[in-house]
């Protein structure tokens, strides 16, 4: 009888950690990076590793400003799946905030060999492959 318990008790508790990451995604989707974060920090470790907690931390680390740690995130979930567009994006976004011009225009590129994206999308990232092949011509 134990057994059915902890297994509700478990189903419980991944109910309640994937409303919180659906909560996290909600307020970042609004701009409300401190609600964002504080729904993230609710989400236990099991769903941690998960890529949609990933690319939500990602994203939350990405409008702090701490692009060495979103970039880190992007690294790792591009491991698991390399032609994400989405990801390669934001991967590519910061590197070009990071100053890593090189790197951010070859993953800007790849961004486009993957899955289709958005039109929004892929004017910036055109637009932002023009400006910094520009830059890597100047002498």
């Amino acid at each position: 009888m134990a057994t059915p318990q902890l297994s509700e008790s478990a189903g419980q508790q991944r109910s309640r950690d994937l409303q919180a990451l659906s909560q996290a995604r909600d307020a970042l989707a609004l701009g409300d990076i401190f609600r964002a974060d504080t729904w993230l920090t609710q989400v236990g470790p099991a769903i941690r590793e998960q890529d949609d907690y990933l690319t939500t931390l990602a994203a939350l680390e990405h409008r702090r400003g701490a692009h060495h740690r979103a970039l880190a995130l992007y690294k790792k979930l591009l491991i698991r799946h390399p032609d994400r567009s989405a990801w390669l994006l934001g991967q590519a976004l910061a590197q070009d905030r990071l100053g890593m011009i090189a790197d951010a225009l070859a993953s800007y590129r790849r961004t486009l060999e993957k899955e289709p994206l958005p039109n929004d999308a892929l004017r910036y990232v055109l637009g932002r492959i023009d400006v910094l092949s520009k830059q890597t011509e100047r002498p």
